[in-house]
């Protein structure tokens, strides 16, 4: 079974870095990076990311939960539509909505729901290539 030294490794090799050229353009040393390797340590949360974006691979990727580099768990992936439904429930129930501790317009309020939209959709299509590996 791979673990996440194995991973590292195997990651940098492909990429043909020695440890000294990967350390520095993660701005770390050759030391921490050799014992991730080695599997004598494990990267902290903002260094795991630091990794899974340099090698364009997901943090769960490293952690060999899974075998595909582009998998995105959803676990701690908050789901923006259904965040989005949720605060329209609440305006619903409230009947308006407040920007800066003026009340929102009907016209106002419309224009924020299609602004929201079109933020959505663009994030989406982004996403969705950035699987593909575009």
């Amino acid at each position: 079974m791979e673990t996440l030294s194995m991973r590292l490794k195997a990651l940098r090799k492909e990429k043909g870095l020695t440890l000294e050229e990967l350390a520095k353009e993660l701005d770390t040393t050759k030391v921490t990076l050799s014992r991730y390797e080695n599997g004598i340590r494990e990267p902290k949360g903002e260094t795991l990311n630091k990794l899974a974006n340099y090698f364009n691979v997901s943090t769960d990727y490293l952690f060999a939960r899974t075998d595909d580099k582009n998998y995105i768990s959803d676990e701690g992936i908050a789901d923006v539509k259904l965040e989005m439904d949720k605060m329209l429930k609440k305006i619903g129930a409230h009947g308006s909505l407040m920007f800066d501790g003026e009340p929102m317009t009907d016209e106002e309020l419309d224009s924020f729901l299609q602004s929201m939209e079109v933020v959505l959709t663009l994030a989406k299509k982004k996403q969705e290539s950035k699987l593909r590996g575009k």
